[in-house]
């Protein structure tokens, strides 16, 4: 039964409260920074014409903080194994609530 609650919403809910999902649409949606500026400028420096095709440093850094951009990052071709290798390394220097 607890696992269909976890799914279903219980009619518990006081109706003077809002309910869990109410408040955290309700908060604000600040996007966190996962990486910094600086890490990104000099992966930017390295990757950017050998693993990633051509892309401005910015629009670089939104896509590595998963930020909403206009400009999509692209891997070039015969890269996908460098480039896995290099989201694993930037995984391990995030806390380790981010990683899960």
């Amino acid at each position: 039964m607890e696992i269909l609650a976890k799914y279903i919403p219980v009619a518990k809910d006081k109706p003077d409260e809002p309910s869990k999902q109410e408040k955290q649409q309700d908060a604000p949606k600040e996007q966190p920074e996962y990486f910094d500026a600086e890490l990104l400028s000099l992966i930017h420096k390295v990757c950017v014409g050998e693993q990633f095709e051509d892309i401005a440093t910015q629009d670089f850094y939104a896509n590595m903080n998963l930020y909403s951009c206009k400009k999509e990052l692209k891997i070039k071709a015969r890269e996908k194994i460098r480039v896995c290798y290099l989201i694993f390394l930037m995984s391990e220097r995030l806390p380790k609530q981010d990683r899960d």
